[in-house]
């Protein structure tokens, strides 16, 4: 939050991609839990469980960098 007060346009560049590469992280590991929890679930579209894998751990990689 204290991100957000800054004036320094570079942080808060910074903050924006950390916080959208977070959100799309916590949607992939959301499809990972329902396809181990609900695998009768119907889905409109069907993604391999090795790339959504592979997309997490880039994403965590990518996170970790900006920091």
């Amino acid at each position: 939050m204290v991100y957000l007060i800054s004036d320094d346009i570079f942080i808060l560049i910074n903050y924006m991609s950390f916080v959208q590469w977070w959100s799309v992280g916590m949607s992939i590991l959301a499809l990972i839990y329902l396809r181990i929890t609900r695998p009768e679930m119907e889905r409109p579209i069907q993604v391999s469980l090795f790339s959504l894998i592979v997309l997490v751990l880039l994403i965590r990689t990518q996170t970790n960098n900006s920091e």
